[in-house]
């Protein structure tokens, strides 16, 4: 298979049009005549896990977060007055790997949305907290019923499920009879919470002043930290990956650094 080809697949899943408008979607970096060797899966799209897919004989990299938002100025190696983004430009292209991301595409696709869910045994009703207009069954914020949980006890909870010590904002000893789940960023959801009657909100992070308002307003929030909360999201590339014809043994995920932790 052609890793043009690959990108075409996987974007049949998770269509560019139901990204965000400011995000990037598919491949920034590669030659889509190549024929894949093997395909790595990472969170980011650093150096780091270009070498891991170098290492593991993979010319494919396939993660959740895009090399970059807004273009670098300078494409440069490291240590040459280099850019960050452009330094891994440059390191992707001189190791013959190319990039394909799927960001928000991924976020609020119904392929993801279990990924909090499953690990900590909740129930999602089908409620979302935010939907995404021209896509049936996409959105943010899964609505879940808990069965008479309390914050400090989804906290613990998470710490089985995910690793890492999340951060308790509010009175952790709130019964959680409606919680969300919001991977990565929340931006304003905790405050969207209290409106829709949320007990608790699991997320991967949320704005300080936000997360103040939303306590003194009742809201208990669980904060995993952002790539804690989306690892999980990687696991969902891999199965996609198989589902398009990439073999299993051709498909390498690169465990969170545990620098992150």
């Amino acid at each position: 298979m052609r890793v043009g080809e690959l990108e075409e697949k996987l974007l049949d899943m998770f269509p560019a049009s139901a990204a965000e408008s400011w995000d990037r979607t598919g491949m920034l970096v590669g030659d889509p005549e190549d024929e894949i060797t093997a395909v790595a899966v990472a969170l980011d799209p650093g150096i780091d896990a270009i070498d891991f897919a170098s290492e593991h004989g993979a010319n494919v990299l396939v993660t959740h977060h895009p090399l970059f938002l807004q273009p670098p100025e300078m494409v440069k190696p490291t240590g040459n007055g280099h850019d960050a983004v452009g330094a891994r430009i440059w390191h992707a292209v001189k190791s013959g790997v190319s990039i394909i991301s799927f960001h928000t595409a991924l976020d609020a696709n119904p392929r993801a949305s279990r990924v909090l869910a499953d690990p900590l045994g909740l129930k999602p009703t089908g409620e979302m907290l935010e939907c995404t207009p021209g896509h049936d069954g996409f959105g943010y914020g899964q609505i879940c019923e808990a069965p008479e949980l309390t914050g400090a006890q989804l906290r613990d909870a998470c710490v089985k499920a995910f690793g890492g010590t999340p951060r308790v904002w509010g009175n952790a000893q709130r019964t959680a009879k409606r919680v969300c789940l919001w991977t990565g960023a929340a931006g304003e959801a905790a405050l969207a919470c209290v409106q829709h009657g949320i007990d608790v909100l699991v997320c991967g992070e949320v704005r300080y002043h936000t997360a103040l308002d939303a306590c003194e307003s009742g809201l208990c929030i669980v904060e995993l930290g952002h790539d804690v909360s989306e690892q999980p999201h990687c696991a969902v590339l891999v199965k996609s990956l198989q589902e398009v014809g990439i073999p299993e043994c051709g498909i390498h995920l690169m465990p969170l650094p545990e620098n992150w932790r």
